[in-house]
């Protein structure tokens, strides 16, 4: 009980912090941003919602500018006024006449009243948005946002490079692989990367404390996820620093089925942390501003899983078609990606059949296993 209450509390702070700091960047006057958000609505008028870098036609290369003019619009839109009410309905305008940069391009010049409601998601990565703003405008926070990235990316890699040389060499070749760059064209698609390469940072800290800080740890990188993310890759944010916890902290220890279970728990209080954050803001629309269950999630339900086109793809086509999104894969025939992977296959077969693969590796197997 005393551990029940002890990450309740840990729950608690963290949200209060996430909150805190929400209605503290709605208190910034909306005059102080407004001159760059019309520079961002300009710039963002010239750009389609989605198009492909360096013009290469491959889902890999997709960039899906769709929500950015949104998330602008949401920021434009807070209601310093009244900040709790507006942090939780999250009110922007639009209409079905145009597209979503043409409507920030209207919000931004006419300052028209937000007539939609986008409550389903914390929208917490306008905590970061509204006050860059104050300084520049969405191609200068780009670029801000690429930058940090660069730079946490060679922190990590001095980090591993220090304790193993072939892991630094690794990751730093793995972000190439998953093709990071595309992230600094796209607010979606950057904020799961900066998080989790934050917290890798920190988890290099954590190697060998006690397992129940390392647990906390956890839930609160599953607050966070859910407090900023628009679902994309917010897996990379457990997968990564648990990664390099695990690593360094069984280098040269026994792995045994405890160790098991300290992946298992660890997973767990990332997804424990992430569902309640969710679960929370669902709860607070209900009870607080009387909003039914159907309004925000039947239809995105419906829209984003049990669809015509999810029900064709059967569950090893959902898998083949994200790895055809690595390189080298992506630049490959479907018929030589098969081959490839067979043969992978069949040398872990190989390697767990003639005992080569153990607990140790086969915990690794587990993490990489999550994202797909």
């Amino acid at each position: 009980m005393k551990k029940f209450w002890k990450y309740l509390l840990i729950f608690v702070i963290t949200v209060s912090l996430c909150l805190v700091s929400f209605v503290l960047v709605t208190l910034i006057p909306k005059e102080a941003i407004k001159a760059n958000v019309q520079e961002s609505a300009e710039e963002m008028y010239q750009i389609p919602s989605f198009w492909y870098f360096p013009n290469i036609r491959q889902g890999s290369n997709l960039i899906h500018n769709y929500p950015d003019p949104i998330t602008l619009n949401l920021t434009y839109s807070l209601d310093r006024e009244h900040p709790l009410t507006s942090i939780f309905l999250t009110k922007y305008y639009s209409t079905n006449k145009y597209t979503e940069s043409v409507n920030l391009r209207e919000k931004a010049i006419h300052d028209y009243e937000p007539n939609q409601e986008y409550y389903r998601y914390w929208h917490g990565n306008i905590v970061l948005i509204r006050p860059l703003l104050l300084l520049f405008s969405y191609q200068e926070i780009q670029v801000v946002f690429s930058i940090a990235l660069v730079v946490l990316l060679l922190l990590i890699t001095y980090q591993l490079w220090k304790r193993s040389r072939a892991l630094a060499i690794i990751f730093f070749l793995s972000n190439f692989l998953v093709q990071f760059y595309v992230t600094f064209y796209c607010f979606e698609y950057i904020y799961m990367f900066l998080l989790s390469y934050i917290l890798s940072l920190i988890s290099f800290r954590l190697i060998e404390v006690k397992k129940e800080k390392i647990y906390a740890f956890f839930l609160i990188g599953g607050i966070l996820s859910n407090f900023f993310d628009f679902l994309t890759t917010e897996t990379l944010v457990f997968t990564l620093p648990f990664l390099i916890i695990y690593y360094f902290r069984y280098q040269n220890k026994k792995v045994s089925k405890e160790t098991v279970w300290f992946f298992v728990k660890s997973l767990l209080s990332f997804l424990i942390g992430y569902s309640l954050m969710w679960l929370l803001k669902w709860l607070i629309l209900m009870i607080f501003f009387h909003q039914s269950p159907s309004s925000f999630l039947t239809e995105h339900l419906m829209e984003r899983g049990i669809n015509e086109y999810a029900f064709q793809m059967n569950f090893f086509s959902s898998i083949f078609i994200n790895i055809r999104q690595l390189i080298p894969f992506c630049f490959l025939s479907d018929t030589v990606i098969y081959i490839i992977l067979g043969i992978l296959l069949v040398s872990f077969a190989f390697c767990f059949f003639k005992k080569k693969f153990h607990l140790r590796e086969g915990i690794l197997v587990l993490i990489a296993l999550i994202p797909l």
